[in-house]
């Protein structure tokens, strides 16, 4: 590179949705966020355990051009309580009901994924 050459960063592309949440620094290659991500807004397949934004970035120097592919994975953290579908579920037992006779109630669910996504019940 020559003395007086500047290098220039810039994306070339970004998944859709997520352009708004980075930013590139044009001098420095520094990628950074301009807001909060919300994962289960962005990545909305439930099931789906990895997220990823990929983008493509620009060097310019010169007359000099490289581009390089950049993947982001934006991890899933614990954010969401489980929730039931329904504020209260009736259960009737017959009397004669015998012992160890089962009973279901609604699947709680919880927008978080993998690990975080678990949902267990004690009484």
């Amino acid at each position: 590179m020559a003395p007086n050459e500047t290098l220039a960063f810039t994306f070339l592309s970004i998944s859709g949705q997520f352009r708004k949440y980075f930013h590139i620094n044009e001098g420095t290659g520094i990628i950074s966020l301009t807001s909060s991500i919300d994962r289960e807004k962005v990545c909305t397949s439930a099931e789906t355990l990895d997220c990823f934004v990929k983008t493509s970035v620009a060097l310019r120097s010169g007359i000099s051009l490289q581009i390089f592919k950049v993947l982001q994975h934006i991890t899933d953290i614990n954010d969401h309580s489980p929730a039931f579908p329904v504020q209260s579920h009736h259960i009737e037992i017959s009397e004669s009901a015998d012992p160890g006779t089962s009973f279901t109630i609604p699947d709680a669910v919880d927008k978080d994924s993998g690990n975080n996504g678990l949902v267990g019940y004690k009484l």
